[in-house]
């Protein structure tokens, strides 16, 4: 437990710890022994006590007149920055000689680096009235012009068995890429291009730039943006714009006021969708109940439980028995 010390000088008392062997007075700040069964104090010494320990006299001291009067005992703060013991015993050290002005220096000149300077070259005279300086003798040379016959035009790669492929955003230029790549370059124009799959499984809003598979699950909402990619699968709720270098298919109701292009449109069985922007496809599927005018460069096809509602332009038609269109129809080629 803890021990009562009391101070022999102060007579501070203060509690320490049993196992304490020594401490100090908080009182008076002198060190107290605990060892024995008294209380042992040593004060503790004075600045001015300090330094006349400290600064002993030398040999060299104690041969001073006793006529010098003795110089008193200064602290540390007392005494001037600029002068020590050690100074004061050994003596000022002699001036040190400035170094000669610049001026004063004596260069000789080197020979070697007068010989090898270069002049600068004397400027042409000019050409008499009447004729041309040599400048303009010289004839310019004319870049030679690349006419579109000599242009070669960009050819890809051939598609290997792993590969697939892949159209760049910014220049209509389809290229082959391995299939396990999750990004490529555009060799012609040499912009990345991400090839990532996206599964949306619920409220999204941001922008998709891809060109590898959208997925939008049951529970999975994208409103007011853009998706660009391969193939989009709409199992949930969609109402923004689409740009796919694929299929586009909807499997369920959906109400999409933004603008749709395609390689291939399909509509399932049982889906109803209603499209307030005129759709641009290669080729059409429809097996359900579609609302909307649709461009198609290709094959319309109008399943057995098809319902179409709307204009609709296309290459060629196809309707099985029982599907139904309420429109106007405009057969022929359209331009890309």
């Amino acid at each position: 437990g803890p021990r009562e010390v009391v101070c022999p000088l102060c007579e501070n008392r203060q509690e320490e710890s049993s196992l304490a062997v020594s401490t100090f007075c908080k009182r008076c700040h002198a060190h107290l022994n605990l060892e024995g069964k008294e209380v042992i104090a040593h004060a503790r010494e004075t600045t001015a006590e300090l330094i006349e320990r400290e600064v002993k006299p030398t040999p060299a001291d104690s041969k001073v007149s006793s006529k010098t009067p003795a110089q008193p005992n200064l602290t540390k703060l007392d005494q001037p920055k600029s002068s020590s013991s050690l100074g004061n015993r050994r003596g000022k050290l002699p001036p040190r000689p400035k170094p000669p002005l610049l001026q004063e220096r004596q260069v000789e000149p080197n020979e070697g680096a007068l010989k090898n300077r270069k002049l600068p070259k004397p400027p042409l005279p000019p050409a008499p009235a009447g004729e041309k300086s040599e400048f303009e003798k010289v004839e310019p040379t004319e870049a030679p012009t690349i006419t579109a016959e000599e242009e070669k035009p960009f050819e890809p790669r051939e598609a290997g068995p792993d590969d697939r492929m892949v159209l760049c955003f910014d220049c209509p230029t389809e290229h082959p890429t391995s299939k396990n790549s999750t990004s490529a370059l555009c060799p012609k124009c040499g912009a990345y291009i991400s090839l990532k799959d996206f599964d949306i499984k619920d409220g999204f809003n941001s922008r998709i730039q891809t060109r590898g598979q959208v997925t939008i699950h049951k529970k999975g909402v994208v409103s007011s943006s853009i998706i660009q990619c391969h193939d989009l699968i709409v199992e949930g709720e969609f109402t923004g714009s689409a740009e796919c270098s694929g299929n586009l298919t909807i499997r369920r109701h959906s109400r999409i006021e933004g603008k749709v292009s395609c390689q291939k449109l399909r509509i399932e069985k049982r889906a109803k969708v209603e499209f307030l922007q005129e759709v641009i496809a290669s080729s059409c599927e429809i097996d359900g109940l579609v609302k909307g005018d649709i461009l198609c460069r290709g094959r319309l096809a109008l399943h057995k439980k098809a319902s179409l509602q709307g204009d609709i332009r296309v290459g060629t038609l196809s309707v099985d028995e029982g599907a139904k269109h309420d429109g106007q129809i405009s057969m022929g080629s359209f331009p890309e």
